[in-house]
């Protein structure tokens, strides 16, 4: 996967600026700039991380998912902000597998100010750069409800890690997921036309299942890497697959006309970790 940083974000990564709300430098002059150079190559490395091959898929799909309940968009300023946001998710997801939980909190705090900094912590660490990288997206007058968003996300994922039972971790998956899908819906939302609070609604279900798919087929690494507070037993994990599946057979037959975006999402889920493990 090829990513390189639009001039709407890149544009505005100089760290002096006020929040765009919209409003960005469009002269390639500022995209050649040499101080936004490391920026730009820091964001590429990211994107092209066979790690984070599955993120690359996830803003089409969004995308389709809107059009289907007619909502429409500015197709490319919200593939940018999507693609942003869920490379953000991944590889914060990454350093708080190995960090302490206090790390959460140092990302929240990035996200309090308004304004980006690429300061030398920014250098050593992808979390906190694509922090400063997403900040260009979050507009001043979503940032405090953005930012609430954010808190109760982090609050849930520590409380993830503690639970000590199946059932109250797949409780707190499928709050994982809705609460990572009404981030990315509230982060696009400026963007819609015609959106809706049932468009947010299915975004967030989708949400859902998208973690609890996550969770079995990452289930035996997760329990090897250490990351469960609990050791899942055969009827755990039968428990979590046949939960898993009710949930995700329930939105096609809701929505069929999601069956096959469902099938596809799940394929390329698939193959693309299989990709990011052989690599």
């Amino acid at each position: 996967m090829s990513q390189t940083l639009s001039v709407a974000t890149i544009g505005s990564l100089r760290g002096n600026d006020p929040p765009s709300d919209g409003k960005y430098f469009k002269t390639t002059s500022e995209v050649r700039s040499a101080t936004l150079i490391p920026v730009q190559k820091l964001y590429e490395a990211i994107a092209c991380d066979p790690r984070y091959f599955q993120f690359a898929h996830i803003p089409d799909r969004i995308i389709r998912c809107l059009e289907l309940c007619g909502v429409h968009c500015e197709r490319a300023a919200v593939k940018e902000i999507l693609l942003t946001y869920y490379l953000f998710i991944g590889v914060v997801d990454d350093e708080l597998e190995l960090a302490p939980a206090e790390f959460g909190e140092k990302i929240l705090q990035r996200l309090e100010t308004v304004i980006p900094s690429f300061d030398e912590e920014t250098k050593s660490s992808r979390a906190q750069f694509m922090t400063e990288i997403l900040k260009r997206h979050i507009t001043s007058a979503s940032h405090s409800r953005v930012l609430r968003k954010f808190r109760r996300l982090n609050r849930v994922s520590i409380k993830e890690r503690q639970v000590r039972t199946m059932k109250e971790y797949v409780k707190q998956r499928r709050l994982v997921g809705r609460l990572t899908a009404e981030l990315s819906y509230l982060l696009i939302i400026d963007h819609l036309c015609g959106a809706s609070a049932k468009a947010g609604e299915l975004m967030k279900d989708i949400g859902a299942v998208g973690c609890l798919i996550d969770s079995v087929v990452d289930a035996g690494a997760d329990q090897r890497a250490g990351l469960l507070s609990f050791r899942p037993t055969f009827f755990g994990a039968l428990f979590l697959f046949t939960q898993t599946l009710l949930l995700g057979a329930k939105l096609p037959l809701r929505h069929p006309r999601l069956l096959s975006l469902f099938v596809e999402a799940m394929r390329d889920n698939f193959y693309d970790r299989r990709r990011s493990l052989a690599i």
